[in-house]
Parts: C-alpha cells; structure tokens; sequence
C-alpha cells in the first residue's frame, strides 16, 4: 500500500487502545489476529512492521510473523518509572529478551516526566542499549526522534556524537 509506494522499508505501528472493558488475553488475541492480517500484507509487499509496544511481548513469542516485529522505543518504554521492561531488570535486558524480533529502534531520553529529550538529557542509560543491542545482532535502523523546540538542531547534533562515541 502506501509504504510499498513510497519504498519504505519499515513502518512503525501502534496497538491503540479498545472499546469497554476486555482483559487482557482478549486484547493480546485482538492484537495478535490483527499483526497476522497485516503481517500478510506487509510481506506481500516487500514492508517490514514494527509494533511499538510496551507490552504484550509474549505476542512475539507465540506466534511466527514473517514481516513483523518489535520497534523498540526507549522512551515511551521508561514511561511509570520503566514499569514495561521491569520483569527483565532493565531496558538492556528487554532487548536481549526481544532478540531478532527488533526491526527499528528509536532513540530519545526521559527525564521522567518529558520525553523525546536529546540523549544525555534525561535519565536512559544508553550505553547499556547500545550494548544489549550489539549482543543481539541488530543492525537495523536507529531512528533519533526528538521534539521540536528552538534547540532542535542542536539537540540533534548532540544527540548523534552522543551516539557515535556509543556506537564506537
């Protein structure tokens, strides 16, 4: 469709939100039922889909995707004091635990109440992403996603030597 249009490679979706009340096997079979469809379409296409979740990890677990996986988001991840990676220790952990299911990754600090922050401005320890991300063999795309401000540019011009040193 329009990402295969446009050549994109991949393409960052959200789960949403959903109608009353339903638990949470319901809305992991929801989710699930919804990632097949468009996995489908996706692979059809030549598109790789990352589901930007903060929960709901065990999806990828169960079930083969052949054109969609994980878009890492270490911000939105640490929102409620890092309550999404918290059974895996750290954020690191996570990605180790996500392994090959990571397709993109975004890269912006938290300080615990405003996000997409430069990197070095809030509390993320990237140095230990960087290195969880190493260990598992990513080499995808690391998208820095920063929010408008008058210091953007330099906010990005920091954010990247930031990473660079990362990075080696």
């Amino acid at each position: 469709t329009l990402a295969s249009r446009l050549k994109a490679q991949t393409v960052t979706v959200h789960a949403g939100t959903t109608r009353g009340s339903i638990g949470p096997e319901e809305r992991r079979r929801l989710l699930t039922e919804s990632l097949l469809a468009l996995d489908k379409v996706a692979a059809a296409r030549g598109v790789t889909v990352g589901l930007e979740a903060t929960e709901d990890f065990e999806v990828f677990e169960r079930t083969a995707f052949e054109a969609t996986g994980v878009t890492v988001d270490v911000g939105h991840l640490s929102f409620r004091d890092g309550a999404a990676y918290a059974p895996w220790g750290s954020l690191g952990g996570l990605i180790e635990h996500l392994g090959r299911s990571i397709v993109h990754v975004h890269l912006h600090d938290y300080d615990g109440e405003r996000d997409h922050l430069p990197l070095g401005d809030g509390g993320i320890a990237f140095a230990e992403i960087v290195e969880a991300l190493k260990a598992v063999g990513y080499e995808g795309t690391l998208c820095l996603e920063l929010a408008p401000s008058p210091t953007l540019e330099e906010g990005y011009r920091r954010s990247l030597e930031r990473l660079r040193v990362l990075l080696g």
